[in-house]
């Protein structure tokens, strides 16, 4: 079931006349990232939910934002979002390699499989020539809504680090 997700239509083959399925990268790596942000809300709602005193909800919301900017095709959400994922994943194998003893509980494991699936999106939004193509096509296509959700897009990621800035800014200069 999974896997006719990622294919993005069904064709004829013309001559065989059997229906042959196309891999389409740039609906896979935007499920994938889907599936990423779902599985970082769950990881947090869990731990929410048994009372953790330090709970980040950083990861799940960067997830979301990053599935916004895919689907709106922002290039800077792509390389960011590359390099985020690849970062998720270095932050969840380094401690694997370096801890003594593991505990593999549901948290570990809903990691792994978002670190899993980090390096497939990381791989496609970097390296992948096929989405590259799929992408500027998606983009050249794309209605004029999304075109102003871009723009909208960028001009909140501004503020929001010209806020955080000014924040910092404060905290420094008044504690």
């Amino acid at each position: 079931m999974f896997a006719t997700c990622l294919c993005a239509s069904v064709e004829n083959a013309h001559s065989l006349g059997e229906i042959g399925m196309k891999f389409n990268y740039y609906k896979s790596a935007l499920y994938s990232t889907a599936a990423i942000a779902l599985i970082e809300w769950i990881a947090v709602y869990y731990l929410v939910s048994r009372n953790f005193e330090r709970v980040s909800f950083s990861r799940a919301g960067i997830a979301l934002i990053i599935l916004f900017g895919l689907w709106i095709q922002s290039n800077i959400a792509r390389y960011l979002g590359a390099i985020w994922f690849l970062i998720l994943v270095a932050s969840v194998i380094w401690p694997l390699f370096t801890l003594d003893k593991v505990n593999l509980n549901f948290v570990v494991i809903l990691f792994l499989v978002s670190s899993a699936l980090s390096l497939f999106v990381s791989y496609t939004l970097l390296l992948s020539k096929q989405f590259t193509t799929e992408f500027l096509h998606e983009r050249e296509t794309q209605p004029k809504y999304k075109k102003h959700l871009g723009k909208i897009f960028i001009v909140v990621a501004v503020l929001a680090a010209v806020i955080a800035t000014m924040n910092d800014i404060y905290h420094l200069a008044y504690n």
